[in-house]
């Protein structure tokens, strides 16, 4: 029972709803297809389910169950993630491939970086001179 598993976009910072895409094909018509989503921080040997992705399809005629599940991923910022799709068809199981991905830091915007080129105590107040 092949699965492709896909994951859109690959890397972004934190906020960033990410969007899996698993297809399951081979399985019998009609019949029940459980799909969840497992990650971990690369390198781990542990599998974690992802919280809501476990879903229930039914398989179309052709054998064929398209899922597809968004977040926005809690994690250690600059670190990659691998990501499977474990699916059940009856006393059948399997993974896909697996998928990797990047959550990066927040950007900065860049009217909110300033350069302090002075401070001056004038009177008990302090003045900061800013430059773009």
């Amino acid at each position: 029972m092949p699965i492709v598993l896909s994951v859109s976009p690959t890397s972004g910072p934190i906020g960033t709803t990410f969007t899996f895409s698993a297809l399951v094909t081979g399985a019998p018509p009609a019949s029940l297809v459980n799909v969840e989503i497992r990650g971990r921080l690369k390198g781990d040997l542990t599998w974690t389910l992802l919280p809501g992705s476990a879903q229930t399809l039914t398989a179309d005629a052709a054998g064929t169950a398209n899922y597809s599940y968004s977040s926005t991923l809690p994690g250690v910022v600059n670190r990659v993630y691998e990501f499977v799709a474990h699916v059940t068809v009856g006393a059948a199981s399997g993974d896909s491939n697996i998928v990797t991905l990047t959550i990066g830091p927040v950007p900065v915007s860049p009217t909110l970086v300033r350069t302090i080129i002075s401070i001056a105590l004038i009177g008990g107040i302090l003045y900061f001179t800013m430059k773009k």
